[in-house]
């Protein structure tokens, strides 16, 4: 996506980041869950989400008219470690750099507060991207309220921290 503007998540924009993540689980396409795994994954608890959303460093993205296209979402951490709790992509907007340049500033603003690893919870369609950019698998879980939804949990080690 050529005109992509990276920026803070506005307060007025948190219903609709809400949306986006929702969408993104049940509409993105080329995903590596079944119709009834992507409806567990987006039985979401809304003020739970809204609230963390509000709460830790969201960043959003906008395409050339303002519009919200995808959010990363990442919360400090004891032991200098940031955890990447939400990255989402407008369905229509899926594969065009939207997901890696979210991913790229989560990671230097993380950086910048001299945080030394970035681990998240990855949902199958995510680890692809992470991989990609040298996020690498701990463990391999079984996440949701059934514990049957295939994810993993990774990290990568920054570099260039200063501290």
């Amino acid at each position: 996506m050529n005109e992509l503007k990276l920026g803070a998540l506005k307060r007025e924009e948190v219903e609709r980041a809400v949306d986006l993540c929702r969408d993104s689980i049940l509409e993105g396409p080329n995903s590596q869950y079944t119709p009834a795994q992507r409806a567990k994954w987006a039985d979401i608890d809304r003020a739970d989400w809204t609230r963390r959303l509000v709460d830790q460093h969201t960043v959003a993205a906008r395409d050339a008219q303002g519009t919200l296209v995808g959010l990363a979402s990442w919360v400090a951490q004891t032991g200098a470690t940031a955890w990447l709790d939400h990255l989402y992509v407008a369905p229509t907007c899926q594969r065009q750099g939207v997901g890696l340049r979210l991913l790229q500033a989560v990671e230097r603003d993380a950086r910048e507060q001299g945080l030394v690893r970035l681990q998240s919870q990855a949902s199958l369609h995510l680890l692809p991207l992470l991989q990609r950019h040298g996020h690498h698998v701990l463990e391999h879980r079984l996440a949701g309220p059934d514990k049957d939804l295939p994810c993993a949990w990774m990290e990568r080690v920054l570099e260039g921290v200063q501290g």
